[in-house]
């Protein structure tokens, strides 16, 4: 059997750092996949980044930003028990530029 998850998106909010029971680094963030055909709605999808990895890229994982995940997909049972899905990120690549925050401009008297 393969698990393997592999979609385009774009994240839909700033990752969080959110450890596990056992203190593992988890960066959790969703990211918005368009349903086909084009035009017929938004799927959110759950995904969890954890250890070095997850705390390198937090900064860089947020709104907006163009991401291709590949992944397993994992399941569990939340507070309320209910079924829920998510995509533990094995790969991600960034596919856009990082906007960098704008600095204000220096004035400088001569």
């Amino acid at each position: 059997m393969i698990n393997i998850w592999t979609g385009i998106g774009r994240i839909g909010h700033d990752a969080e750092m959110i450890p596990t029971a056992d203190g593992t680094p988890t960066a959790k963030f969703q990211i918005a996949v368009d349903k086909k055909p084009r035009g017929s709605g938004t799927d959110w999808i759950p995904c969890s980044l954890y250890g070095d990895r997850a705390k390198l890229m937090t900064e860089w994982l947020t709104k907006g930003r163009m991401v291709g995940i590949t992944g397993n997909i994992a399941s569990y049972k939340d507070k309320k028990g209910n079924f829920k899905l998510i995509i533990n990120v094995d790969e991600i690549n960034m596919l856009d530029q990082h906007k960098e925050k704008e600095q204000p401009k220096e004035e400088f008297a001569f």
